[in-house]
């Protein structure tokens, strides 16, 4: 939470702060890395996450072969409702 604060406060003060979708992962990576230095694991899926985010934000030519992140983006920027009723329905059906 702390990391998504500092995110939307350097979007909103300083001119050049990255305003990139890649800065999510970034942030969840973060967060993973630093949890995983308390408790000694999770450090693969951090050093993952980091590592995505960092090729998205300072490739400029994406490869070919990694295009299906944009389209899989733009179908949850047009159904990000229905994505979280779906995964709610879920959690709570799987708890019974």
């Amino acid at each position: 939470m702390i990391g998504l604060g500092v995110h939307f406060h350097g979007l909103e003060h300083y001119s050049f702060w990255i305003d990139h979708w890649a800065a999510y992962p970034l942030i969840v990576g973060i967060a993973l890395f630093l949890r995983a230095l308390k408790t000694k694991r999770g450090f693969f899926i951090s050093i993952i996450l980091i590592g995505i985010s960092l090729l998205m934000i300072f490739t400029i030519q994406i490869p070919e072969w990694f295009q299906w992140i944009y389209t899989v983006l733009g179908f949850l920027e047009q159904y990000w409702p229905i994505v979280l009723i779906l995964i709610g329905a879920y959690i709570l059906i799987k708890r019974k």
